[in-house]
């Protein structure tokens, strides 16, 4: 791609602020330095985190429900079960705090994606307890989770009001340790 493909023009997207707001916002950690007037997130997950807040609007004004769901749930090949599109994980993550029927659908056909992805710590603990839930069970008969979680998303998910539900799952998947690690 190119420089203008892959930047933004700032003062035509944000043209009723002043050239001083823009600059002090353009200052911020959050975009990388100008290159000829345009300007880039500087890291990918701000770009992932305010498109999952530009689809929970477009959800949230009952439009384009089956668009959207389209585009980041697909029959790979027309014939498998319904899979999250790979390169949309994290939006679907991040957008999955905001609307309860990406969040079913996210955690029904792949739960991994709001542990890896988005911010746990946001959902109540009832969406947590039944993601918890479901991750062990899809892979209970499995040797292996394809899962490794860094410390930082592991305390975003915990919470001492999911005690009961981890006690009585370590016990029901005392012989799998790959579930209960």
């Amino acid at each position: 791609p190119t420089l203008d493909q892959v930047s933004l023009d700032a003062p035509t997207v944000l043209s009723d602020w002043r050239p001083e707001e823009i600059k002090d916002l353009l200052g911020r950690a959050l975009f990388d330095e100008s290159l000829y007037g345009t300007v880039r997130f500087h890291h990918r997950t701000a770009r992932e985190y305010l498109t999952a807040k530009w689809l929970a609007r477009l959800l949230d004004k009952r439009k384009n429900r089956r668009a959207v769901q389209c585009m980041l749930f697909a029959k790979p090949y027309g014939t498998l079960p319904e899979a999250a599109v790979p390169s949309l994980k994290p939006i679907i993550g991040w957008l999955a705090l905001d609307d309860q029927q990406i969040r079913d659908k996210a955690i029904d056909i792949d739960p991994k994606i709001l542990l890896e992805f988005g911010d746990a710590s946001s959902l109540d603990i009832g969406p947590r307890a039944y993601l918890l839930r479901k991750f062990a069970k899809l892979y209970q008969d499995r040797q292996h989770t394809p899962l490794s979680l860094h410390l930082r998303e592991v305390r975003r998910l915990g919470d001492p009001r999911l005690g009961d539900v981890i006690s009585g799952m370590l016990q029901e998947f005392k012989d799998h340790q790959d579930v209960r690690q």
